[in-house]
């Protein structure tokens, strides 16, 4: 029943996003083009051989962001996977599989739990949910890519894996850095189960980025 309880709360939760997304006007276009716009340049810089740092800052300056803030820097990792790629295609098909393999777990998860009706209604909510990621591009926005994994990292975990879990939660991280509340309660979650080689691991991640940040 608390399965149950957590995906009908997870739909009402989606149907309430999707009212106030439709109730926001559109945002104004720059003349400077989009965010993605942006980044998809930033990219191609690097395709070019080009310094992340620095092709990034030529981007915020062309499109007039706000400089002073860390966070709109961000870190080279997500944008450097990227760039490896010949073309934006490339890493869309890597974010769409992250994305069949994080339902196929998160459903398997809630089958085990709590029953066919379960993984079918986590199926029809991850199908909602993960339509973005077919969106062109979308995975720019690299809160998009660490939400896979991180639901690829939970669901993991609740099949038992954890050295899988740990490892998805850590890529999050260095993905974007949003994803250091989640890294959290797993590191949390270690020390009350008194999993200490587990929370050693998640202690020399979470040291390892606050280095690489």
């Amino acid at each position: 029943y608390c399965a149950i309880a957590i995906l009908v709360g997870m739909a009402l939760a989606l149907f309430v996003l999707a009212l106030v997304a439709m109730a926001q006007p559109d945002p104004t276009p720059s003349s400077d083009g989009s965010d993605i716009d942006m980044y998809a340049g930033v990219v191609e810089h690097m395709r070019h051989g080009e310094d992340f740092y620095g092709a990034l800052r030529a981007g915020l300056s062309a499109g007039h962001y706000g400089m002073k803030s860390v966070f709109n820097w961000r870190t080279p990792f997500f944008m450097s996977l990227v760039a490896l790629f010949p073309t934006l295609l490339g890493m869309q098909l890597v974010v769409i599989m992250a994305a069949i393999a994080g339902t196929f777990l998160a459903c398997w998860l809630a089958w085990r739990e709590a029953g066919r009706a379960a993984a079918g209604t986590m199926l029809l909510l991850e199908l909602i949910s993960l339509v973005a990621c077919l969106v062109p591009r979308g995975y720019l926005f690299s809160e998009m890519p660490a939400g896979m994994v991180i639901l690829v990292s939970a669901s993991a975990y609740g099949l038992g894996w954890r050295r899988i879990g740990l490892a998805n939660g850590l890529l999050a991280l260095f993905i974007r850095e949003l994803a250091a509340p989640y890294v959290l309660v797993c590191a949390f979650l270690a020390w009350r189960d008194r999993r200490y080689r587990e929370l050693a691991l998640w202690a020399v991640g979470l040291l390892a980025y606050g280095a690489y940040f």
